[in-house]
């Protein structure tokens, strides 16, 4: 049941997120998707609330006619913002996959 990646599809995820940090802040960093809009938005980030070590998190869009989303999260410093967000996606394709079946 494992997910196979090829070149290609790591690529374009690359291309699809840049990652924002603060240089005086280890636990705070913005994330920018590009191409998305606020069903992703929305759905990461009451995820993320339900996460234990989040003190802040949010989104928005940048533009209403822009389809680019800044998510913003601020951990209590136990795991790193992009740790937090591995495991808050990790657990969301665990939900979404019970869906399938």
């Amino acid at each position: 049941m494992g997910a196979i990646y090829n070149n290609n599809l790591l690529a374009e995820i690359n291309e699809k997120i840049q990652i924002i940090t603060e240089k005086n802040s280890s636990n705070f960093s913005m994330i920018k998707v590009e191409q998305e809009d606020h069903t992703l938005g929305n759905l990461v980030f009451l995820k993320l609330l339900e996460m234990e070590s989040i003190m802040f998190c949010g989104y928005c869009k940048t533009h209403p006619l822009e389809s680019n989303i800044i998510i913003k999260i601020l951990t209590d410093g136990s795991l790193s913002p992009i740790k937090v967000l591995d495991n808050c996606l990790k657990d969301l394709y665990i939900e979404l996959s019970s869906l399938q079946k």
